[in-house]
């Protein structure tokens, strides 16, 4: 039986060794490369839809606060800017929307987008009848069309949006 030097099984054993470190580190750059086109994923396509949710979040609060502000100052000049308020917080959560809706794609986004376009629309005729009622200086029943009718509508579309943000 042949044997073998010294010198020729230190080169084996260092060359296994060396071909073993080559071999974890294709491992390693496939996996990193996996896990950069997932960071990729999220920060390109999944990002941008927590922004616009967290957009109309903000903007669902801001009209929350405009309208109980509404309530507790009732002067006119008070009382035409938290309108404003509530107008201008209207008009940035359908944008927000409506940039979701182009870029929601799946079938369980889809429902909860569709979803909190109903709650979106009967929350907003609500609001109108209260901004109308407030107009009319009938303080007394805004104040009761925003706890009984669009306090619901607000939790909803504050639950939604949050079914959402964790969703995605």
């Amino acid at each position: 039986r042949p044997r073998i030097g010294i010198g020729l099984r230190l080169a084996l054993s260092y060359g296994a060794i060396i071909l073993l470190l080559v071999g974890l580190s294709v491992v390693a750059v496939l996996k990193l490369k996996t896990l950069s086109e997932t960071t990729k994923q999220a920060l390109q396509r999944e990002y941008p839809k927590t922004a616009l949710v967290n957009e109309v979040n903000s903007q669902l609060g801001i009209a929350a606060l405009a309208m109980r502000n509404a309530l507790i100052f009732s002067e006119d000049a008070a009382l035409a800017q938290h309108q404003a308020e509530i107008t201008e917080a209207n008009q940035r959560m359908l944008a927000a929307l409506a940039t979701l809706a182009a870029q929601v794609e799946d079938p369980l986004g889809r429902d909860l987008l569709r979803r909190m376009q109903t709650v979106q629309s009967a929350y907003s005729i609500n609001q109108d009848d209260f901004i109308g009622l407030l107009n009319q200086h009938r303080l007394s029943e805004a104040r009761n069309l925003l706890i009984v009718d669009l306090h619901v509508y607000q939790t909803d579309y504050f639950g939604l949006l949050e079914q959402f943000s964790q969703h995605q």
